[in-house]
């Protein structure tokens, strides 16, 4: 029936009625319990919360807000005859006082729902649109879970996050779960050989995608020289019901895939530990496995930077609540970088304020210049989808004359609280040539510093980036304590020498510039520290 229509059946009609229009087809359609959920001005309405996955993997809220229909229908859809209003405006106006109580819990609603039906679909989805109301009780209720939502009033919002999560899935090797359930290992159904481990200590190095890259061909030549057994595997060579994985080894020069038991040690390159989508991995190796490294990427950059904010190393920096904060510190310091709360530093935004009320933004490799007010629009959609810290960045001058943004990385292990090993540096500079080109060029930071000061200069500046950065890693490890094994840590220096702290990464390098002396460190590292050979 239209949903304008009203008749009154008897029961003969009304079976008759079933059978042909809903019984016809078996499965067409489902009963669900209504719900009286009206307006002040009784229209019918539910409020719609589009959730999508975003660059990191995880939930966010794409867009909400209510869809209100005519009141002379149960219906509360736009099509017939219906609107859509302002979320938090909708509630303040329908509940008053208890209005903001009703958003937060209807945002929380939206992400904690998304999630449960995402493990029901085997961390299969990727957007959802949720319809939630509120009776005349207060009571929240649920009326429908849509995956492929409308999105009329913000397709650009949704292909921003749709566009993130597949660079995601792609730059860490992941298929989407109901694939992954298909494709991931069954050791009853093979004919691969097992392993021969000789009782010696297990290496499992857990990547996204095989990467048969420098580190990985390092690390089992001199794994194999201390007599360890290496060996590489990623989430869907685990058969977590056999408690067996598939991995490749390295026999005279090819790698071969043998069946082997869990590994003792777990050589982290994947770092997705708190992703819902690899939660069970995680979770499955550590009943037998240790990790290199167990820090928890959650922790926000805000709270890392607490611990150094009475450095005089540490530039100044302040979470960000709204667009006026950034605006704020440009005026101040006329350069600045935004940066996710959680999330890798590669995901920067650099600004800086010119003349005559103009802005330039850099992201990634695009400059964009801006007056005021778009800027301040495009902040504002930037903290719509996620936390950022602001931060005074003394890497900029002048992009008018084509000057670099230069920073230098360091990346540090731990061998007791305050002994820490440098294992490696390189100086970074991006080169922007042209409006949308930039170019990234590394070098050894001696080599960098070689061709800009004296001998005795070099050494001193060197001494100096080591000497702050392991006051650094230090500073964090008395906090975090056996949770921390590593740290990357990004440092800059202004015209006059002075060093400042970039970012600190204790989840290590994002970029590996000596695998050769990394493989080595990391295996001298597991050597002493998990199997006490010294």
């Amino acid at each position: 029936m239209e949903h304008k229509k009203e008749r009154i059946l008897n029961q003969d009609v009304f079976s008759k009625w079933l059978q042909e229009l809903i019984l016809r087809k078996k499965g067409s359609f489902i009963i669900q319990r209504y719900i009286h959920t009206r307006t002040k001005n009784d229209e019918p309405y539910h409020i719609r919360s589009h959730v999508q996955k975003n660059g990191q993997g995880d939930w966010i809220i794409t867009h909400i807000y209510p869809r209100v229909g005519n009141r002379k229908s149960n219906l509360s859809n736009v099509a017939t005859e219906g609107r859509v209003e302002d979320f938090h405006t909708f509630l303040l106006h329908e509940y008053g006082e208890l209005g903001e109580k009703y958003a937060h819990d209807i945002l929380q609603l939206s992400l904690e729902v998304a999630s449960h039906l995402d493990k029901l679909y085997n961390f299969a989805l990727d957007e959802l649109g949720l319809d939630f109301a509120i009776d005349e009780n207060g009571r929240y209720w649920m009326h429908e879970a849509n995956n492929g939502p409308q999105t009329a009033y913000h397709e650009e919002k949704r292909a921003v996050n749709t566009i993130a999560y597949a660079k995601y899935l792609a730059e860490n090797g992941i298929f989407r779960s109901d694939r992954i359930l298909q494709q991931r290992f069954n050791s009853s159904v093979t004919n691969i050989s097992n392993a021969s481990t000789n009782g010696k200590t297990t290496i499992g190095m857990l990547v996204g995608k095989h990467v048969w890259d420098e580190l990985t061909e390092e690390f089992a030549k001199l794994a194999e020289q201390k007599e360890f057994y290496f060996y590489v595997f990623s989430p869907k060579d685990v058969d977590e019901y056999e408690r067996v994985i598939r991995g490749y080894v390295l026999e005279d020069g090819e790698w071969t895939a043998k069946i082997i038991e869990y590994p003792d040690i777990v050589f982290d390159r994947l770092k997705m530990r708190n992703s819902k989508q690899m939660q069970w991995l995680y979770e499955e190796l550590s009943e037998k496995a240790s990790f290199t490294n167990n820090w928890n990427d959650l922790i926000e950059r805000s709270e890392l930077y607490n611990l150094l904010a009475d450095r005089e190393y540490m530039l100044p920096f302040q979470q960000v609540k709204r667009t006026r904060d950034i605006f704020r510190m440009l005026e101040a310091h006329q350069q600045v970088v935004l940066k996710p709360e959680v999330g890798a530093i590669y995901d920067e935004h650099v600004i800086k304020e010119l003349e005559h009320g103009k802005y330039l933004l850099i992201h990634g490799k695009r400059k964009t210049l801006y007056s005021q007010l778009p800027l301040t629009n495009k902040l504002k959609e930037l903290l719509e989808e996620r936390s950022y810290v602001v931060q005074v960045d003394p890497r900029i001058t002048d992009f008018d004359n084509r000057d670099d943004l230069v920073s230098i990385h360091l990346h540090l292990m731990n061998k007791g609280m305050e002994d820490w090993d440098f294992i490696s540096g390189y100086v970074k500079t991006k080169n922007f040539e042209a409006e949308s080109h930039m170019t990234v060029h590394r070098q050894d930071i001696l080599e960098y510093l070689t061709g800009k000061y004296d001998d005795q200069e070099v050494k001193l500046l060197e001494s100096e980036f080591i000497a702050i950065a392991k006051n650094v890693a230090t500073t964090l490890k008395n906090t975090y304590q056996e949770s921390m094994s590593e740290v990357a840590i990004s440092l800059s220096m202004n015209d006059l020498r002075k060093i400042y702290v970039l970012d600190v990464n204790p989840s290590g390098p994002s970029y590996i510039y000596k695998p050769t002396i990394l493989a080595k460190q990391l295996l001298s590292y597991i050597s002493e520290l998990f199997t006490g050979r010294g």
